[in-house]
């Protein structure tokens, strides 16, 4: 008898679950279907964080389903007035301050976030679980929680894999649209949050409102990030002046890396000394932004050197072959 009642516990907890997961592969499916087609205007926080570190952007949207959107910055101060178009296949983003437009590719938040999202629930296994239901901006929305799938063992003499990201959205139960968004990796120390604050389902949206309208003599760029063979090609990609090291020669240069992030651009060089591999990182130094620092996961095995010169932030990192005094003497080597 109590083996029978085991079996029809571990029957309905599989079937709760199953269940439960198909419901959530639902909500999502219908997340995708409005983030694709809905029109929408908003006002919505971001917050993007590593360790100790916080960056709060406060925003107004417009979107058009997948055809066009229009982000404008209203905080933090520094950042008030720029502008984030995408309309027609085609991405800017207009600097104020600098009197500047970039053209490059159009970042997740851009072109569909949730394209991400399900990509992982389909790649690695995630399982969505409907866990409860809230409201945001005055809307009632069903809480979907995806749970990355347990690690497997890892293999002697391989490195462990880099942790996924467990996520919650809150799925507006009219319409599908995603109203809120939190990430999270631990073993990276990364944070993400997206929310709406105030949401208008049927906008009257101005004819102009996806067109970038800008003052006469703005410099127009195209930049974003990606991988370049030197400095001078990825320089047209920055606006600040990319440093060198005196001491490191143009072939010696392994490739240049530009990435995205939320207080500005990061440009990392990779070259070799006596076949050991250093990265040379820089980055200009915000009025708020803290010492840059290695995530939790990338420290074992590695020296890094960080200084603050000129209104720059730098860094060299490379693994225990190189001494941790030839990284501090390399940084006085900076031009």
């Amino acid at each position: 008898m109590k083996s029978i009642m085991a079996l029809l516990s571990l029957l309905l907890t599989f079937s709760l679950a199953f269940g439960q997961d198909a419901e959530g592969r639902e909500i999502l499916r219908r997340a995708m279907e409005a983030d694709r087609t809905q029109s929408f205007e908003g006002v919505r926080s971001t917050e993007v964080g590593m360790g100790d570190r916080r960056m709060r952007t406060e925003e107004r949207i417009w979107r058009a389903g997948a055809r066009a959107t229009r982000i404008e910055i209203v905080a933090p101060p520094p950042r008030r007035g720029e502008v984030m178009l995408y309309a027609n296949g085609r991405f800017q983003h207009y600097f104020p301050a600098q009197r500047r437009v970039e053209e490059r590719p159009a970042p997740p938040e851009i072109i569909g976030r949730l394209q991400n999202i399900v990509g992982q629930v389909r790649q690695h296994g995630f399982r969505p679980a409907i866990v409860g239901e809230e409201t945001i901006a005055g809307r009632r929305c069903v809480v979907v929680a995806l749970n990355p799938p347990p690690r497997r063992p890892n293999p002697p003499g391989r490195p462990a894999p880099m942790a996924m990201v467990a996520q919650k959205l809150w799925i507006d139960k009219e319409t599908g649209l995603m109203l809120k968004h939190e990430a999270a990796n631990d073993g990276m120390g990364r944070r993400f949050a997206m929310e709406f604050s105030r949401v208008n389902l049927k906008p009257n949206f101005s004819r102009d409102i996806f067109e970038l309208d800008v003052p006469p003599g703005t410099e127009r760029v195209k930049s974003g990030p990606g991988r370049f063979d030197s400095i001078e090609e990825a320089q047209s990609a920055v606006r600040f002046r990319i440093k060198r090291l005196r001491m490191i020669r143009s072939e010696q240069v392994d490739g240049v890396f530009i990435m995205p992030a939320p207080e500005g651009p990061i440009v990392a060089t990779r070259f070799k000394i006596e076949g050991k591999p250093i990265t040379f990182f820089q980055t200009l130094r915000g009025d708020r932004m803290p010492p840059p620092q290695l995530p939790p996961h990338e420290r074992e095995g590695k020296n890094a050197h960080f200084w603050e010169r000129d209104g720059y932030w730098f860094g060299l990192v490379a693994d225990r072959s190189v001494p941790q005094q030839r990284l501090v003497r390399m940084a006085e080597q900076v031009d």
